[in-house]
């Protein structure tokens, strides 16, 4: 029984390990670091008041993590 189980993870580990290659490359997980992209833009958002480079600054952030095709930001006007 422990050999026929230890040949079996022995032919799925090669198996396992290409498609979690071609998961990591479709979606970048490689280049994406969640916590660095939210320290990163939270470090630069501490300083800034302009809702203008805000905006830009998250639609950059969001950008350079997920590579969106299209990213909006909308916010609401308060007179």
């Amino acid at each position: 029984m422990a050999a026929s189980t230890l040949a079996a993870v022995a032919l799925f580990n090669p198996l396992r390990r290409r498609v979690q290659r071609m998961v990591d490359r479709r979606f970048n997980r490689d280049r994406y670091d969640a916590d660095q992209t939210i320290a990163a833009f939270a470090a630069r958002l501490k300083d800034t008041t302009d809702l203008d480079a805000v905006r830009n600054d998250l639609a950059t952030a969001v950008h350079h993590a997920l590579e969106p095709v299209h990213v909006s930001v909308w916010t609401s006007q308060q007179d």
